[in-house]
């Protein structure tokens, strides 16, 4: 999966790893699909792909392959690698690769197993990450962590910037998310938290932005008109980097209720750290390794939706001292992942 005008966040961090390894010298040839919603139109892809990397990886002297959404790559891999015996494979594993998701990414999991264990060296995005995947296939291999290609800290970074520049009120204290529309990524539970707090005078003008798209999308617009909300709620799509960055300054805190114990990172939260801007999120995988609680962000237990209304309304009442503390350790947190470090760490894996 790579990202493209349509669907600019799937794949995304395929595209920041190619991106950081050509900086750093490497001749780069990729092989890559882009997203669907059509039944046959994904089968045909799927079909293309795999003639594709097998002829790449067979009728060429190509010697590396690093491959991202190993439970899909696996089998022409595999296949290639019968024959080629010398083929050296970098497997960089992400969440539901590992913990699957859907009836077809279970049944890969014996093909990932064979990737992994047929691998030079594997790659995860998180200390988490590295635990689980030890812990289940009890691997000989090397791992190494690299975070999924940093954060572009040129583009997320603070911003001096009104609500009013992206046709928001000025007079709105704004709260946000920025996922997939989900039901593992706990949309359903941000909803019916902020339902809660919509109750209580002191909140009135409190608003929340969603920034998403995904199979339940309207699933959760059904919701939020039932629960009358349309009028503090505001739906915007995905959106190219620069203009999620404003997003993220106009919002007071990101908040992150995943329910996926394969959320080998958490992508959004560090972007959002890297703006000035605190993450409450759920505590589970990858999560964990980056948020500090009470410190650049509030931990609540994931799916529960008291413990979630709870801390958004402890980070509202906060201080400005108290909030302006958080904004400084989010981004002193968020340093730690700069794409600059990232690459010469993941440049070298691969020298």
């Amino acid at each position: 999966m790579y990202p493209n005008n349509k669907y600019p966040s799937y794949g995304i961090f395929v595209k920041k790893t190619e991106d950081l390894l050509i900086e750093e010298g490497f001749a780069v040839d990729k092989i890559v699909m882009y997203k669907t919603n059509n039944k046959l139109l994904k089968f045909l892809y799927y079909t293309l792909h795999y003639v594709r990397i097998i002829i790449k990886l067979l009728l060429t002297n190509t010697k590396t392959i690093y491959v991202h959404y190993a439970s899909h790559n696996a089998l022409p891999i595999l296949i290639a690698k019968s024959i080629r015996r010398n083929l050296n494979i970098y497997t960089n594993v992400h969440g539901s690769d590992v913990i699957p998701e859907t009836k077809v990414q279970k049944r890969l999991q014996k093909l990932v197993k064979k990737l992994l264990k047929s691998s030079k060296l594997i790659i995860v995005p998180s200390v988490y990450f590295k635990e689980v995947v030890q812990e289940k296939y009890r691997l000989t291999n090397k791992i190494e962590v690299s975070p999924s290609g940093g954060i572009d800290r040129k583009i997320f970074k603070p911003l001096n910037i009104k609500p009013s520049k992206i046709g928001l009120d000025d007079n709105k204290t704004y709260i946000g998310y920025v996922g997939r529309i989900e039901y593992e990524k706990g949309w359903d539970d941000l909803i019916i938290a902020f339902e809660s707090i919509t109750k209580e005078d002191t909140y009135k003008n409190v608003s929340l932005i969603i920034v998403g798209n995904g199979r339940e999308y309207l699933n959760m617009r059904e919701m939020i008109l039932q629960k009358n909300l349309e009028e503090r709620i505001v739906l915007l799509d995905f959106m190219p980097h620069d203009k999620l960055c404003k997003v993220y300054n106009i919002i007071d805190v990101l908040i992150f209720p995943t329910r996926r114990k394969g959320e080998s990172l958490g992508l959004v939260g560090l972007e959002a750290m890297s703006c000035g801007t605190p993450v409450i999120g759920s505590n589970i995988g990858g999560l964990k390794s980056y948020i500090n609680h009470k410190q650049n962000g509030l931990l609540f237990q994931p799916g529960d939706r008291e413990s979630l209304m709870k801390s958004i309304i402890e980070f509202l009442n906060y201080s400005p001292k108290q909030k302006q503390g958080m904004c400084y350790e989010a981004i002193q947190t968020a340093m730690q992942y700069d794409k600059d470090l990232i690459k010469k760490n993941l440049a070298s894996l691969f020298k």
